[in-house]
């Protein structure tokens, strides 16, 4: 399973607790997570589109600030 996760919060902690409601506490203590974002990693050119990719890591956020009202983008890709 392949997963990207985008959001804005204070606390690393606080992406892990988004993570597990979505994934289950297994799963999202395993995540690593990053601050910001780098288009050439592998997860984010599979699972994010370039122009997606290209706004968070300028902006960071999505045209119209979806992530800043508590959103979230959260992309799955589960093989097998």
């Amino acid at each position: 399973m392949e997963v990207f996760h985008a959001c804005r919060v204070r606390t690393s902690g606080e992406v892990v607790e988004r993570l597990a409601s979505r994934l289950g506490p297994a799963l999202a203590s395993a995540a690593t997570v990053r601050e910001g974002l780098d288009p050439l990693n592998p997860v984010v050119v599979a699972l994010v589109g370039a122009g997606t990719a290209r706004a968070l890591a300028a902006e960071g956020d999505l045209p119209g600030g979806a992530l800043r009202s508590d959103g979230d983008l959260h992309v799955v890709q589960r093989r097998g």
